[in-house]
């Protein structure tokens, strides 16, 4: 009985540890972005490290490739004309003055 009641006592703190930890809980299934720790998030209800070109995204971090998440879908890169942030995501390695691809 005694053993029990230890194990009991064990068991519920392990239960208030879990719930109370301040660290995230890393998934593998998922319905949402937030359940992931892997940057590429939920995608088709799976944690992913990054989307594959041509994958459905929200943001560039979603993606593998420099082109990162346009028009909700990850590019190898940008081409001519199109918004850019940084050189990396533009197929010329130019992104203008106007954040734009040149």
């Amino acid at each position: 009985m005694v053993f029990r009641s230890a194990l009991l006592v064990v068991l519920l703190a392990s239960i208030v540890t879990v719930n109370s930890s301040p660290t995230k809980q890393c998934q593998t299934v998922c319905t949402v972005d937030e359940q992931c720790c892997e940057p590429g998030g939920c995608y088709l209800n799976i944690c992913t490290s990054c989307r594959i070109v041509g994958q459905t995204c929200q943001r560039d971090s979603h993606c593998c490739a420099a082109g990162g998440c346009y028009v909700n879908k990850c590019m190898s890169c940008r081409t001519v004309g199109m918004t850019c942030q940084d050189h990396s995501q533009c197929c010329g390695n130019v992104c203008g003055a106007l954040g734009r691809c040149a």
